[in-house]
C-alpha cells in the first residue's frame, strides 16, 4: 500500500462534471504536478486550476482533501472535481498515472479503508452491496448490515473462546510444567454462552432479512396459481380453468435450500377495460419494477414472447403433446415434472443477482461453522475425549467468528469480497 491509487469516483459518462480519487502516501504532490496554483496541505475544498496540456488553459477545478487518518482510506486523499465528459476525465486520469500514480484493483480504496482500520469487514461488504443493490429491499438490507455493529458483538463472543483456547493449548504445551488445569465448568459456561450467541445471531440475521421478491409472470391461465401452490406445497392461490381468477397480488414466503424469498403470484397480462383489471395489471407492473426476478409462464404452443431478462418457464407439460418452448425449463405443476429443477434456478438466479444476498450467504455459512464446532466442542466434554479435540473444535470457532468479523482473515478472502467492487471504490 505504499503506491498512490488513482481512478475516476463517478462513471465515464456524459455530466457537467466527474471525479477522480486520488488515495496514498504522494496524492497531494502528484496532483500537484499537474496544477498552475498550489495545493496547500490542509483538509478541506479548495479552488485550483488543472492543466490537461501545457499548450492550453488550465481548467477550473475543485479539490477535496482529506489528510490521514482522517479520510475514508485511512491515507491522505484528494477528490478532484472536474468539468466535463468521460473524454475530459480520462485525459485527466492519464495526466495523473504519468505523474506517478497507479490505478487500483478492484475495491482498493474500500480494501484501504478496511487495512486501516476506518471499517471492520462486515462494513466493507456492506460497502459493496450498497453500490450493487438494485431494489429497495437490498438497499435497506445494506444500510442495515452497515450501521448492525454485529462485528462488535462478534468479538464479545470471539475474545472468551479465544482465551479458552489459548489456556488449553498452553496447558498442552507445558504439561511438564506447573500450570493451571482446566477447570471444566468454567469452559462450560464459555461454550454455553457462545453456543446463546451465535444461535440468536442467526435467528436475528434470518428474521430481519429482506425477502428477494419473486414474481409469477404470464398471461391468463398460463397456469401460474397452480404452479405458486406447486411450489409452496399448499393451496394458497385459488386456481381455475376460467380466466382472470388472480385479480390481486397473492404472496407467500418460500423456503428453498439456502435462501428464503417471497414468491408473488401475479395478475394475468391481458388488455381489458374493465376498472377492477386495469388496478389489477398497475399493481402486477409494480411488482414486476420491485422483483429481483420475473419467472415467466407461458403455455407450451403460445407465441407469446418471454419477459425479458426473466426465467423463462413452459407450463402444463402433462397435457399430452406438449413440449418446453425453446429456451426454456418445462415444468408440469400437477405431475412434478421440473419443479425441482425450477427451485434449485430460482435460487441460483437470487444469490447470482444479489450482492447483499452473497454477503448474508457467508455470513450465514461462517456463522453455521461456528455453531457445529461450537456443539463438538460441547460433545467432546461430554464424551471426556480430552483438551486436545476440545482445543480442535474451538480453533475452528475462532477462526470462523475472526474470519466473519475481520479480525482474522486471509488475502485469498479479502480478494473474494472485493472482486466484486469496481475499481473507483
Amino acid at each position: 500500500m505504499n503506491e498512490t491509487i488513482v481512478a475516476p469516483g463517478t462513471a465515464l459518462l456524459p455530466a457537467l462534471r466527474g471525479v477522480l480519487r486520488l488515495s496514498g502516501p504522494n496524492s497531494l504532490e502528484i496532483v500537484a504536478t499537474r496544477l498552475e496554483t498550489p495545493l496547500q496541505r490542509r483538509r478541506g475544498a479548495q479552488s485550483l486550476r488543472f492543466r490537461l496540456f501545457a499548450d492550453t488553459p488550465a481548467l477550473p477545478a475543485w479539490g477535496l482533501v482529506f489528510l490521514a487518518p482522517r479520510s475514508y482510506t485511512g491515507e491522505d486523499l484528494v477528490e478532484l472535481h472536474l468539468p466535463g465528459g468521460p473524454a475530459l476525465i480520462q485525459r485527466a486520469l492519464e495526466c495523473l498515472l504519468a505523474a506517478g500514480a497507479v490505478l487500483p484493483g478492484p475495491g482498493e480504496f474500500t480494501r484501504r479503508a478496511f487495512l486501516h482500520g476506518k471499517l471492520n469487514l462486515l462494513q466493507a461488504e456492506a460497502v459493496g452491496a450498497l453500490i450493487a443493490a438494485r431494489a429497495e429491499g437490498e438497499h435497506r438490507q445494506a444500510w442495515d448490515l452497515a450501521h448492525s455493529g454485529l462485528a462488535g458483538e462478534i468479538e464479545s463472543v470471539r475474545a472468551p473462546l479465544l482465551n479458552l483456547l489459548s489456556h488449553i493449548e498452553a496447558e498442552l504445551d507445558f504439561s511438564q510444567h506447573e500450570i493451571d488445569l482446566l477447570d471444566e465448568e468454567a469452559a462450560r459456561r464459555v461454550l454455553r454462552q457462545a453456543r446463546e450467541s451465535v444461535a440468536e445471531f442467526l435467528r436475528r440475521e434470518r428474521s430481519v432479512s429482506v425477502l428477494a421478491r419473486v414474481c409469477l409472470e404470464g398471461p391468463p391461465n398460463a397456469g401460474k396459481s397452480t404452479l405458486f401452490n406447486c411450489l409452496l406445497g399448499e393451496e394458497r392461490a385459488l386456481a381455475s380453468d376460467r380466466q382472470g381468477t388472480t385479480r390481486d397480488v397473492v404472496e407467500s414466503e418460500l423456503e428453498l435450500t439456502g435462501t428464503q424469498v417471497l414468491l408473488q403470484d401475479l395478475a394475468g397480462s391481458q388488455s381489458c377495460q374493465e376498472e377492477l383489471s386495469i388496478a389489477a395489471q398497475a399493481k402486477a407492473q409494480q411488482c414486476l419494477r420491485a422483483a429481483q426476478l420475473v419467472i415467466s409462464v407461458r403455455l407450451p404452443g403460445s407465441v407469446e414472447p418471454f419477459y425479458l431478462e426473466g426465467l423463462a418457464v413452459t407450463s402444463k407439460l402433462d397435457c399430452p403433446g406438449s413440449t418446453a418452448r425453446p429456451g426454456s425449463l418445462g415444468i408440469s405443476a400437477h405431475s412434478g415434472l421440473g419443479i425441482e429443477a425450477l427451485r434449485q434456478a430460482i435460487e441460483a438466479r437470487v444469490d447470482a443477482g444479489s450482492e447483499v444476498g452473497c454477503v448474508l450467504r457467508r455470513h450465514r455459512e461462517q456463522l453455521l461453522r461456528a455453531a457445529e464446532a461450537l456443539e463438538q466442542g460441547w460433545g467432546a466434554l461430554d464424551a471426556g475425549l480430552g483438551t486436545e479435540c476440545l482445543a480442535l473444535d474451538l480453533r475452528t470457532a475462532v477462526q470462523s467468528l475472526g474470519e466473519l468479523s475481520g479480525q482474522d482473515f486471509a488475502e485469498d478472502l479479502l480478494d473474494r469480497i472485493f472482486a466484486g467492487f469496481c475499481i473507483g471504490k
